[in-house]
């Protein structure tokens, strides 16, 4: 079931995932996930960025990566399954959304997930 959704058609879109250790499944049902709810809103497939085996304080290049990506304008729409992946921080991982939306990107989180402390990886 497709819902209405507010963004122009052909806005393109991009996940980001981060685990740690390292996932090796690469993190495909949080993948699939981010991937049918795209689809559900209207947008197209994502495009992938993974800091696999990165703690949260470690450097994150995939995330720099899409942060650039933002800034040429080439996505519109950054699904996540929640913050966490950007910082275990609150105060960082609120930044790096500012840092996203100051770009124009919208990040968005699957209604049915929820980022609780309990439930946060590495």
């Amino acid at each position: 079931m497709r819902i209405a959704h507010p963004y122009p058609t052909g806005t393109r879109s991009a996940s980001y995932l981060r685990c740690y250790p390292a996932d090796t499944w690469r993190m495909r049902a949080h993948r699939e996930m981010l991937s049918r709810h795209a689809v559900r809103i209207g947008l197209p497939e994502p495009v992938v960025f993974i800091d696999n085996g990165c703690r949260s304080f470690d450097p994150l290049p995939r995330l720099e990566e899409l942060v650039q990506h933002a800034a040429a304008g080439h996505f519109g729409v950054v699904l996540v399954p929640g913050s966490w992946v950007f910082s275990l921080n609150d105060e960082e991982a609120h930044r790096v959304r500012s840092r996203l939306a100051a770009h124009g990107c919208h990040v968005l989180e699957p209604p049915h997930v929820r980022s609780r402390a309990g439930n946060r990886p590495g």
